[in-house]
Parts: structure tokens; sequence; C-alpha cells
């Protein structure tokens, strides 16, 4: 039996903070393309279920025309479809989920423990779903087969008394567990994962990103990516003689059109305050923030360590003022560069 599992697709996500609004349009709708790829690749791959983890949405921004886009996706799969909603898209009176026919190859669990057995395959499919945000109960013991593979769909988090999280013990005695809210790919038990999401959302998603491919008869793993775009973090070190096109050539070698970058700069410099913006203004990328951790090349006490007027009013900071001591410091030299 050839199980998929994905999860945390968060669908029409808002993206908070810096992203330019043209920028966070364009990756809300890089998970819905990924997520048609996901499923053609379903079904070139003939498999029997498919678990979605939970997280399918954003329940403040997704709206009905959203939920039916979803569904006409989900109705494409040659393959029983089982989700278990998370934090993000829980299953209340509320719920979009209670506005829409589901098709016929879809099963949306409910909040409490419960299965759908599989005779035609060979398969008992536990899950349970979210109610709220927070959402965390004790659940029953699983009521197994002996006859059949045991599987399990759930977001949780083993580390977050918020949310779901029934320990390790639960999960001993399933086939194939299937877990989802931590965005990265991860193997917490031989038979238990979390997928990972199928496209980052933010800088904190590194790594690959896609489904797992899972057979409860030989028990193989395979990964497959499927991520378009990469959040991706750069540290580069500015040296005191490089010129803003040295500089410039370097980090731009570094990048291409389609990933979103944050580029940690540091080092010494004479121009340290002007590289941040310079290579904001001309780095040619899908997306680029700079964080300019550059310093001043200058030295205090070389350029100062002759006005015992100034060596004075530095010394007279204390071990508790060393802030507003790096600050004057600062200030004076930028004085003496403009000078």
């Amino acid at each position: 039996m050839k199980i998929v599992h994905f999860s945390d697709l968060h669908l029409k996500k808002f993206y908070k903070g810096k992203l330019p609004l043209e920028i966070s349009n364009k990756i809300i709708e890089d998970v819905w393309t990924n997520l048609n790829e996901v499923c053609k690749y379903i079904n070139q791959i003939s498999v029997d279920i498919v678990l979605i983890a939970g997280d399918v949405y954003d329940r403040e921004f997704f709206n009905l025309s959203d939920m039916n886009r979803f569904l006409n996706i989900i109705k494409t799969i040659n393959a029983k479809v089982f989700i278990s909603c998370g934090n993000h898209d829980y299953f209340d009176s509320n719920s979009l989920w209670n506005r829409v026919e589901y098709p016929e190859n879809l099963h949306v669990f409910s909040n409490e423990l419960s299965y759908i057995d599989l005779e035609d395959i060979g398969a008992r499919v536990f899950g349970i779903s979210y109610d709220s945000f927070k959402f965390n109960k004790k659940l029953v013991k699983p009521d197994f087969s002996d006859n059949l593979k045991n599987i399990l769909v759930m977001h949780c988090d083993l580390e977050d008394e918020r949310y779901l999280s029934p320990g390790l013990e639960y999960f001993r005695h399933f086939d194939y567990v299937a877990l989802g809210h931590i965005h990265m790919r991860m193997r917490i038990m031989e038979n238990a994962y979390y997928s990972g999401s199928i496209e980052p959302h933010h800088f904190k998603d590194s790594g690959e990103r896609g489904i797992i491919i899972f057979d409860t008869d030989t028990r193989s793993v395979d990964y497959k990516d499927f991520s378009i775009k990469n959040f991706r973090t750069i540290e580069y070190e500015v040296k005191e003689n490089m010129t803003f096109d040295n500089i410039y050539s370097d980090v731009q070698s570094l990048l291409n059109d389609r990933d979103l970058y944050r580029i940690k700069l540091t080092g010494k410099h004479e121009n340290y305050k002007q590289i941040g913006n310079f290579l904001k203004n001309n780095l040619s990328a899908f997306y680029v923030e700079i964080i300019n951790n550059v310093k001043n090349n200058l030295d205090i006490y070389d350029v100062f360590g002759n006005d015992r007027l100034i060596m004075n009013f530095l010394d007279s900071f204390t071990e508790e003022e060393k802030d507003s001591k790096d600050l004057a410091i600062e200030y004076l030299l930028e004085q003496y560069n403009e000078i």
C-alpha cells in the first residue's frame, strides 16, 4: 500500500512585515500551483491513500471561493484523501467545511479520534481535527485492527502543551503516523514523520520542501521535493579594501531571480552605512532584504587617542552605560568621516 503524506499548505496565508503586496501575492499563488503539481504527481505514481495533516489554509483569509478551488483540486486525485484539521484551519461550527459538499474521495475528521476502514486496500485510517486554535486533549486508546494496516493522521506539537501532544508512546503501534504543524521534514520514530510544508512560508523554513511517500509493505520512505521558491539567508563579510562594485558583484553572483533572500552583512568598511542601501537599490532578485551589521573600519583610539578631552569623555561611561558609550563612539566616528 502506497501512502502520500503532506501538510501545512497555509493557503491564503497573510504575510505580515516587510514583504510587498505583489511579492506576497505571488508566494500565495505559488502554493496553489505547487499543490496542483503534487496532485498530478500523486496520480502518476498510483497512490492508495493521501494524508493531509492539517493547516490546509489560514481561516482568517480563506473564503468559500478558495475552499471550492481547493476541493476541485482534491477531486482530481485518484486516491482516498484524509484531512485532519490543525490550529490554523480548525473545524468548528463556523468552519467552511460545513458549507461545502465533500468530493467522494475526501474524508475530514471531527474533533474526536475516529477511523475509517478501507478493506479493499487493507487499511484503517485514524484521525482527529482541532476545533479551536488551542486544542489539546487526552486521546482514547486506538481501536487497532489485527487484519488491517493502522494509519494515523494528526496535527500535533510534541513540545507545546497548547496543541495536541499525545506523546511518542501513543504512536508506537501504528503502521504509519502522518504528522503536521512542524514545517520542517522530520522523522521522529521509525513509523512517524513530519512531512513539513510543500512550500516555505518564511525565512525560518529552511531545507527542502515536498511530500513523503511511504510503502506499508516494504516500509520504505521516499521524499519528493516540490518547492517553487526558497527563503535563503546569506551571510557576507565585507572587507575594508572592497569597492562597492566588488561587493555588488560578489553578492549578485549568489542570487537567482526565483528565491527570497535575507543578506546579513558583516565586516568593517569606511562606508559602512551606505553599503546596505547601495545593495538594496542595485541587486537583482525576486526579493532581497538587507541586514547591515557592517561596522566602521576606524578605531576610536587611533583617531582620537591624542585628544584628552574626548578620551576623558569616553572613560566617564560606566560598564552599565556600555550601549550609550557605543553610540557616542559611533557618532564621533561618523563626524570624523564627514570632515
